[in-house]
């Protein structure tokens, strides 16, 4: 009996689906006499006694560009996450030297952001499809990823000892007092006076507070901001060092200097060359009391 017989339903015909590409047979169609069919595999129609020819499937072909595979895989997590070039020390000097050209946290209330970029480091270190995952559409959004698209390339994820493209997500955060903020009332005699009860409810938590002579940072009078003779900290903390760089108009190379005591008169050169436009940065603010060293947000004041 030469009878084809699939789960014991005679098998009156079939259909064979074929990919031509792959060079194998996807799966077969067989049809019973009552007209009902079922769709099987290859292994279960040569089961059941239909004569299907044995195919070596080919390996899909992967096109290549100087040796790099054109399937772009994007990894979300990966052993060795994609690395600013020089680390974190010199990511901080490039925010500092990039984006304070301009002022984009005018409007803002006062209080701490945190900005979520997200974007995708190619294997090759090129940066794209850069986006925030919070405050879209704002100044500062557009601000901090243009920060990333006009940046040098970052070194790429290794997952299992290969370079390959991922996704990286970086937090930037940013603190805007207000003029009137108590962090800045602090005075040194109350500090001295309750300075035991505050220590024991957390003043460790308390965020000392920067300035340059009385003005906060921000857009402020280069008239003005020429008389200020010397930085200022929250009483109780004695000022260790700062960097500060000199930016925009005036500036057409980034200028870097140390600032070791409050008096402002070793970087009194650059401040005077100062016009309408420059930005000056205080960055890496070190500051101390007897809880030891504290390390104050950036501080930024853009003259007009």
């Amino acid at each position: 009996d030469s009878s084809l017989y699939y789960k014991g339903k005679l098998i009156k015909s079939y259909d064979v689906s074929y990919n031509a590409n792959e060079n194998r047979i996807t799966n077969v169609k067989v049809i019973f006499p009552d007209k009902t069919s079922a769709i099987i595999s290859a292994n279960d129609a040569r089961n059941s006694g239909i004569d299907l020819p044995i195919l070596i499937p080919k390996k899909p072909e992967v096109l290549a560009d100087n040796n790099q595979d054109t399937i772009r895989r994007i990894f979300t997590k990966v052993e060795t996450e994609p690395e600013f070039p020089g680390g974190n020390k010199a990511w901080d000097k490039y925010k500092m030297e990039s984006h304070y050209h301009s002022n984009p946290f005018d409007g803002w209330k006062p209080g701490e952001y945190n900005i979520i970029l997200k974007f995708i480091v190619e294997k090759d270190g090129s940066v794209t499809d850069v986006i925030t995952e919070n405050y879209q559409n704002t100044k500062v959004a557009q601000h901090y990823i243009n920060i990333i698209k006009n940046g040098p390339n970052w070194k790429p994820a290794f997952q299992n000892g290969h370079i390959v493209t991922a996704y990286k997500r970086l937090a930037i955060k940013f603190k805007i007092l207000d003029d009137n903020s108590d962090q800045f009332k602090i005075n040194k005699a109350n500090l001295n006076s309750d300075r035991d009860n505050i220590n024991r409810i957390g003043n460790e938590n308390l965020d000392p507070v920067f300035r340059v002579g009385n003005l906060s940072n921000g857009r402020v009078s280069g008239e003005i901001f020429k008389k200020q003779e010397a930085v200022t900290v929250t009483d109780g903390y004695e000022f260790k060092e700062a960097t500060v760089f000199f930016s925009g108009s005036g500036f057409p190379n980034v200028i870097m200097a140390t600032l070791f005591v409050k008096d402002l008169k070793n970087i009194k050169a650059y401040i005077d060359r100062c016009i309408a436009g420059s930005v000056i940065t205080f960055t890496n603010i070190k500051v101390k009391n007897e809880l030891g060293l504290r390390v104050i947000y950036d501080k930024s004041y853009s003259l007009f």
